[in-house]
């Protein structure tokens, strides 16, 4: 059974991503090497994370992404 606690978590540490990859746009290709995921396959999880019907592979997933993608900011503010 899921944690919908975790679950709602994960889901606003997937927005988050979502918008680093927005506003990286130009940057996209750097950004998808150093978190080893696609703009398509971040859309799938969040699809899947709206519907609700996430596996617990794919919050594992988000879960490394989201964390990556935290790391990854705070070395750009950094800068």
């Amino acid at each position: 059974m899921l944690d919908l606690t975790k679950l709602s978590s994960i889901g606003n540490e997937l927005e988050i991503a979502k918008r680093t990859v927005e506003w990286s746009k130009n940057n996209i290709s750097p950004l998808e090497k150093e978190l080893k995921i696609t703009k398509d396959e971040l859309n799938r999880l969040d699809k899947l994370d709206k519907a609700g019907i996430c596996s617990d592979d794919d919050i594992m997933r988000m879960k490394v992404f989201s964390n990556k993608t935290v790391a990854l900011n705070r070395q750009l503010h950094l800068k």
